[in-house]
């Protein structure tokens, strides 16, 4: 009897042993993948997972329908008047960025009661912006610009988006 609790004892510390060179080795893994570096792409091109409809826009930029059949044309008209044309227009006129394209899409994840709509957009030099459009009724909320301290916004984007100049200046 005494043998086989030795045995025991042995395959037990075996395996403790096993786990932790197992958990060692994973924790190593985990710890290169934390210092991998990111390069930004010079010029980088959006990735749509179905089929798009580029259009071009007033101030250059690509917009895209991401799965354009699926949008109604009400859905599209709402986008354009509370979300496409405020941002082209801010991207424009009121910032120094350079917008290349700006991606439309309909949010599949678990927030897509609140958000409906998924923006996404690259900057020329590389830089992008992605957000979430929330609905509000049965409509979706303006799309409003990230500024610290609030935004100085002209005169002439203040008169055509009032709804948005109200909420960030």
């Amino acid at each position: 009897m005494v043998q086989r609790g030795n045995i025991w004892v042995v395959a037990l510390v075996a395996f403790a042993v096993l786990g932790i060179a197992v958990g060692a080795y994973f924790y190593g893994q985990n710890q290169s993948l934390k210092k991998v570096t990111v390069t930004p792409v010079a010029s980088p091109t959006p990735m749509p997972t179905s089929v798009v409809s580029p259009s071009p826009t007033p101030n250059k930029a690509t917009l895209i329908f991401e799965a354009e059949g699926s949008f109604t044309q009400a859905e599209k008209d709402e986008l354009t008047k509370k979300v496409i044309n405020p941002l082209l227009d801010y991207y424009s006129t009121e910032s120094d960025q350079v917008l290349l394209t700006l991606t439309i899409s309909k949010n599949d994840k678990a927030s897509k009661d609140q958000y409906p709509y998924q923006g996404q957009a690259i900057f020329q030099g590389g830089g992008n912006m992605g957000f979430l459009i929330m609905k509000v009724g049965t409509g979706v909320d303006w799309w409003y610009p990230e500024c610290m301290n609030g935004c100085n916004l002209s005169a002439s984007y203040i008169a055509k988006y009032p709804e948005i100049a109200s909420k960030v200046q």
